[in-house]
């Protein structure tokens, strides 16, 4: 750093985001709202302070990590703090916010701009970020990551058991949670039984029609010779219609295991690399 950057960034630290007078200050509800301890919100709320050094100094677009975004999402709630005080005295200049506008172009272009900040990190302060802040991009962008806001005070958060077959050679099978796995093979185990049974049912439904003149004269004399009477009503044609009708039900339902597998695993989402739903961020370099 040269000597105007290193005295920005020293009156970078000293802001403090905290109202003295306040009750309820920043860092407090920073610290509620995203169930962090004390210790935690304080090492994030440092990192807050050097990404915003970054995003004046490096020249070129920054992207926070989600944490580091979290501070900066409440400090913009707090305008007179982040426009009179931060920007206008400490910075000098506007820092504005600058969310995705979704799709692939944009999420490669947050991708590029979040190594390019973890690159300036390491070239401005000589030490890597920290890994339970600044997570790696595939990471900090993937699709399966889900946030909901959750009342801490009124409900429980416990994680879920993670079961994934690393064991497995990922030539032959891809490393799918053990759940879904058990779930997709049992789909497809009932989806070869339904379409094996249907099969069964067309060769049942379908007898071949061989002799068939002779077949009947043959009954009808057995039915003349018979000494009891038979009650057994001769089939017709309305009686083959019902009970091949009866059969060939069991092809109605086919489709189910195929809709299921493709409602629980045939979407992706976001894996061609979309929006992650309104989580990626970047400002401007300023420059100064």
């Amino acid at each position: 750093m040269n000597a105007q950057q290193t005295k920005l960034y020293q009156s970078i630290q000293e802001f403090s985001l905290d109202d003295p007078d306040a009750v309820f200050p920043f860092s407090q509800r920073l610290a509620r709202e995203n169930g962090w301890t004390v210790q935690y919100t304080q090492q994030v709320i440092d990192e807050y302070k050097k990404f915003i050094f970054l995003a004046v100094i490096a020249g070129h677009p920054v992207t926070p990590s989600d944490q580091v975004d979290q501070v900066w999402h409440l400090h913009l709630t707090y305008t007179r703090s982040y426009w009179d005080e931060f920007c206008a005295k400490i910075l000098q200049k506007p820092l504005h916010h600058h969310p995705t506008r979704g799709g692939s172009s944009e999420q490669d272009n947050f991708y590029r701009f979040y190594n390019q900040t973890l690159i300036s990190y390491e070239k401005f302060f000589s030490q890597r970020p920290p890994s339970d802040i600044w997570s790696p991009p595939n990471i900090r962008f993937s699709p399966d990551v889900q946030f909901t806001r959750v009342n801490a005070h009124r409900y429980w958060i416990v994680a879920k058991p993670s079961f994934t077959l690393s064991r497995l050679p990922s030539v032959y099978l891809p490393r799918l949670p053990l759940l879904k796995f058990i779930a997709i093979a049992l789909l497809s185990f009932m989806l070869v039984l339904t379409i094996s049974s249907s099969t069964l049912l067309i060769a049942e439904i379908s007898p071949p029609k061989i002799h068939s003149t002779n077949s009947e004269l043959a009954q009808s004399q057995a039915g003349e010779n018979s000494p009891l009477p038979r009650n057994t009503p001769t089939p017709t044609s309305e009686n083959k219609d019902n009970s091949t009708s009866g059969k060939s039900s069991g092809w109605s339902w086919w489709w189910i295991p195929i809709a299921i597998i493709f409602s629980l695993f045939g979407g992706g989402g976001n894996s061609s690399g979309g929006s992650s739903g309104g989580n990626n961020d970047s400002c401007m370099g300023c420059g100064f």
